[in-house]
């Protein structure tokens, strides 16, 4: 049976020069065309180390896999209301929702690094996406690889896909690790994950393995012993530690050795301090070789007799180690993470030490004294091979269980009360009303939180509504006893509501025809408490069209720390349990006509331990004129907004977290930037995001 499978991911050996993710992916594509499978790679990425995309198209075409790139078109005007701060992440998961909306496949493998299956995932929760599961490869989030890290924190985009990568693992549909290590620490860590987890070891790609067998063993050492560091010019990847063992080397060795640094620099202004500060103070012989494939490498290690050595501070399961092992060459490596579930138990003394510069040091000083060893793969391909086949067998039979098990009809009532906002604006809570009467999925009821509307025709039309009976649901109204801010009407509202859910929604915005029955299948499968969703702009009721739109704004749901320096959470336009949401305070009501009274309910029950998410497509359209033209005081207050949040978050964590918070809005946000308007909708299509290295 042929299953038509993608691989979506910005890191793919062949137009990426070298990297662990997509080497393990390029073998996980060449493993499934060779069971028989159709494979195509969704590469979500904007550049190339190597080629363009008509090149890897057709190269990659020859051997059955096929290759597409994202349509950054379907971008433009699309936007997270954290732009400002950095936003390409989430921009690339939209774009790859986008695709699979178009494109349908079997099962789909999403890499785990930038939370590319993010808006997947939550798509397909909704019903929104029409695919097979979608399967998390687990290869090395920002979590984990920032905690070993000695890179700082710059930008608040590492919140945003922080956030994403634990939600895309979180609602897959399976996992896939290469090692045990990496669920043991992501368990540890706290993240949800569901319940099917494997784990399957890396196939290196076939022209690693050609490389290989046409190489034999690795040659023996030469005159001078040689020792190349193999991998990622970074802290994490052991660089330090590298460069400390060779101090202690350089006393302790009896006869001369050199040094080779093979891998990409990370970092250049870091690496080269390392370099041309650390190495300069070394009498040692070095050579930096930054410009080699994966292959020239492991060529130019095999060759030489070298020493490879990848000394850690933290990895999942190398690459680099199966790569040695594959070619007989001899490496040292650390104790820490999946490397040693690659290696025969009895050869792991061998090869791996602690990871401390003493360690690391005496062991290169026995390679130079006596040359290294040889060590055994603890799985071989044709197992992971076969593995893997099993694997999309039990993903087939998982999603046959679900279609038998679907329900595709859809009901005609609900347990949802609609809360609408209202002052003095009849016409428009008119079309709101109206927008809810079109919806496949009607609600229980409507409760209007009025806030003592004034005008004669505001008054007259809410007397009418409970009487009207050509509404397909009854309308009520809560009506306070003076002007008390829209947060007291829409707490009014709630606690009037007779429904499980309450959907609040604003009475110059227009609900969609499919926005209580995407809202009800994204809150069935028990994930949530609260569901947000994007919002569509229109400068007037005449816009209300998917064309007129003139902005889409998404948003993260549960943005993880990002949701307190941002509204990354969503707007009033949200459904969410009502006994929860009251029992955590609901609105904020102090008095006061504040702006981001949505951003500061959201927050507050996020830290009352609500579980939040969000659906990537707008189901409301939300008339506001284009900001160029508003000059609407409260827009400007995006200061006064963060330091109530930041006042939310004293109240649960206390003065110490709450004054880091304050720091850190105070970095990221100038006094001249703090009353600056949002831009205006862009005139010209974005340029498309750039991937972080």
């Amino acid at each position: 049976m042929t299953v038509s499978i993608a691989i979506a991911t910005a890191d793919f050996a062949g137009p990426v020069r070298n990297g662990g993710v997509g080497t393990a992916l390029r073998g996980l594509a060449e493993t499934l065309v060779d069971a028989g499978h159709k494979v195509t790679v969704i590469y979500a990425n904007p550049n190339y180390e190597v080629g363009d995309g008509e090149m890897w198209r057709e190269s990659l075409g020859r051997e059955g896999i096929g290759f597409q790139e994202l349509d950054y078109a379907v971008l433009d005007n699309v936007g997270v209301p954290a732009m400002a701060g950095g936003g390409s992440d989430p921009l690339r998961s939209y774009a790859v929702y986008r695709h699979l909306l178009e494109n349908r496949y079997d099962i789909v493998h999403v890499a785990d690094y930038l939370g590319i299956g993010y808006y997947p995932t939550l798509g397909k929760r909704a019903g929104l996406l029409d695919c097979g599961p979608i399967v998390a490869q687990l290869h090395g989030p920002t979590a984990w690889s920032m905690r070993w890290s000695n890179a700082p924190v710059i930008s608040p985009n590492v919140l945003f896909r922080e956030a994403m990568e634990r939600g895309s693992v979180q609602h897959a549909d399976a996992i896939l690790s290469p090692s045990d290590y990496m669920l043991s620490f992501l368990r540890e860590d706290g993240w949800a994950m569901p319940q099917t987890v494997r784990v399957i070891q890396n196939v290196l790609p076939k022209a690693h393995s050609a490389q290989a067998a046409a190489g034999g063993t690795a040659a023996a050492g030469g005159a001078v012993p040689t020792l190349a560091f193999f991998g990622r010019l970074e802290h994490r990847k052991g660089l330090n530690l590298f460069i400390d063992a060779l101090q202690i080397l350089q006393h302790r060795a009896e006869r001369p050795f050199k040094v080779l640094l093979l891998g990409k620099i990370n970092d250049p202004a870091y690496s080269a301090d390392m370099f041309g500060l650390r190495m300069s103070r070394l009498d040692i012989e070095w050579e930096l070789l930054d410009n080699l494939n994966a292959n020239e490498a492991l060529d130019l290690l095999q060759s030489t007799g070298a020493l490879a050595v990848m000394p850690s501070l933290s990895d999942n399961i190398p690459c680099t180690i199966q790569e040695c092992l594959a070619r007989g060459i001899p490496f040292l490596s650390t104790e820490v993470g999946g490397g040693a579930e690659l290696v025969a138990p009895e050869d792991r003394a061998n090869c791996f030490v602690p990871p401390t510069a003493w360690d690391v040091g005496g062991a290169l000083a026995r390679f130079v004294a006596s040359g290294g060893a040889r060590q055994r793969g603890h799985i071989p391909a044709a197992e992971a091979a076969r593995q893997h086949a099993d694997f999309t067998r039990e993903l087939l039979e998982m999603e046959a269980a679900r279609q038998r098990s679907s329900v595709p009809a859809t009901p005609v009532a609900s347990d949802i009360s609609v809360c609408i906002t209202h002052r003095d604006n009849p016409a428009g809570l008119a079309r709101a009303i109206d927008g809810f009467a079109r919806q496949t999925l009607k609600p229980l009821e409507i409760v209007i939180g009025d806030d003592h509307s004034a005008t004669p025709e505001a008054q007259a039309f809410l007397a009418a509504l409970p009487e009207r009976t050509d509404l397909p649901f009854p309308v009520r109204v809560a009506r306070s006893d003076g002007a008390r801010f829209p947060a007291a009407a829409r707490n009014a509202a709630a606690k009037t509501a007779r429904g499980k859910w309450v959907k609040f929604h604003d009475d110059d915005n227009v609900s969609k025809p499919q926005e209580l029955d995407v809202f009800s299948r994204a809150l069935a499968g028990g994930s949530f408490d609260l569901v947000t969703c994007a919002l569509d702009f229109v400068a007037s009721d005449a816009d209300m069209a998917e064309e007129r739109a003139y902005r889409r704004f998404l948003f993260l749901g549960d943005g993880g720390a990002a949701c307190y320096i941002f509204n990354v959470i969503g707007d009033t336009n949200f459904i969410v349990d009502r006994e929860k949401f009251l029992a955590a305070g609901g609105f904020v009501e102090d008095g006061f006509l504040y702006h981001a009274e949505d951003w500061r309910a959201l927050v507050r029950a996020k830290l009352k331990g609500l579980r939040i998410g969000t659906v990537p497509e707008a189901l409301v359209w939300y008339k506001a004129e284009p900001w160029r033209n508003q000059t609407n005081w409260r827009k400007g207050d995006l200061w006064g907004a963060r330091t109530r949040i930041s006042e939310l978050v004293r109240e649960h964590h206390g003065n110490e977290v709450a004054s880091l918070l304050r720091l850190t809005q105070g970095l990221l946000f100038t006094p001249t930037a703090r009353q600056a308007p949002p831009p205006a909708p862009a005139e010209t299509p974005p340029a498309a995001p750039a991937v972080p290295r």
